[in-house]
């Protein structure tokens, strides 16, 4: 996996409106749904788009006055290492005290904790 810098949340936004279109897809477009959903102007959407391009997260290519984006970085890819990046933060890299603190804060339903027994239990399959 490649290592990524941690994304600002207003680029965030826009790369998860990327990953969540028909790839490619057009500035025209994004600029529409980021409007309507955040209510950021134009100009502020496609100022987004070019430095995601230069940190290497989107490719753009140009179809006469159109500009299409494609995503470099998968959606998967980036939430593992932020997930990565969160436990080693916070939790010196434990998953053990990641999921104390998380208990301690919420209380789990049975069906969480059905859903954790099922992951450590598919974990321990692949061992």
């Amino acid at each position: 996996m490649k290592n990524f810098k941690r994304l600002p949340e207003s680029e965030l936004e826009a790369m998860i409106a990327v990953w969540h279109s028909e790839i490619p897809v057009r500035g025209s477009d994004l600029a529409a749904e980021l409007t309507e959903r955040r209510g950021w102007n134009k100009s502020t959407i496609f100022t987004l788009l070019l430095r995601l391009v230069e940190k290497g997260y989107l490719s753009c290519s140009k179809e006469g006055k159109n500009n299409y984006y494609t995503p470099l970085v998968g959606e998967e890819e980036y939430r593992a290492q932020e997930s990565r990046s969160i436990l080693n933060r916070f939790y010196s890299g434990s998953v053990r005290n990641f999921v104390a603190a998380f208990c301690n804060e919420n209380e789990l339903s049975e069906e969480e904790l059905d859903q954790l027994r099922a992951l450590v239990e598919e974990q321990s399959e692949r061992r």
